[in-house]
C-alpha cells in the first residue's frame, strides 16, 4: 500500500447546476526496495469536512475510519500493472459529475521508463455497494430502487 494523495476541493459557493469537473496528478512506487508487485488498480475514498460556526465534523470513507454505508472504491485496471522495486507509476485522474448524482472517472497513467500505459474510464454509479447493516441476501441496493437509469 502507498501513502494516500490529497486533493482539496471546495464546493462552497457552487450552484446545483455547476458542471463539476476536476483532475489531479498521482504518482507512486513500490514501498519495499527488494520486491516487485502486481498492481490490480488504485483505491479511492473521500473525506468531507462540514464546517459549522462552532464545530467542524468530518465524514470519512478512509479504510481506517469507522464503516458507513459509503466506502472506498476500487479502480481495477483491465490489465494489472507489474511494478518492480524502484519503478514509479504516474498518471492523472479526471472526475466529472454525471446525471446519476455521481462521477465518471478517467484514469490515465504509465509505468515510467516502459511502454506500459493505461487509459480507462470508470462510472462510479455502477460500483457494487456494501451496506454493513443489511443482510447480504437483501435486495435493498440503489440499482433495484430505480434511483438512476442504467445506461
Amino acid at each position: 500500500m502507498v501513502s494516500p494523495g490529497l486533493l482539496p476541493v471546495s464546493f462552497r459557493g457552487m450552484s446545483g447546476d455547476t458542471d463539476l469537473f476536476f483532475s489531479f496528478f498521482f504518482s507512486f512506487s513500490v514501498l519495499f526496495f527488494f520486491s516487485s508487485s502486481l498492481s490490480p488498480g488504485i483505491a479511492g475514498w473521500f473525506d468531507v469536512n462540514f464546517e459549522g460556526s462552532e464545530v467542524t465534523a468530518c465524514l470519512s470513507t478512509s479504510p481506517s475510519a469507522p464503516k458507513t454505508h459509503w466506502y472506498q472504491v476500487r479502480f481495477l485496471f483491465v490489465n494489472p500493472v507489474a511494478i518492480n522495486a524502484g519503478q514509479r507509476f504516474s498518471g492523472k485522474m479526471f472526475l466529472k459529475a454525471n446525471d446519476q448524482r455521481s462521477y465518471d472517472v478517467r484514469i490515465t497513467g504509465g509505468l515510467q521508463g516502459t511502454p506500459v500505459f493505461i487509459n480507462q474510464m470508470f462510472h462510479l454509479h455502477e460500483q457494487q455497494y456494501w451496506y454493513p447493516n443489511l443482510d447480504t441476501n437483501s435486495q435493498a441496493f440503489p440499482e433495484t430502487f430505480g434511483l438512476y437509469d442504467s445506461q
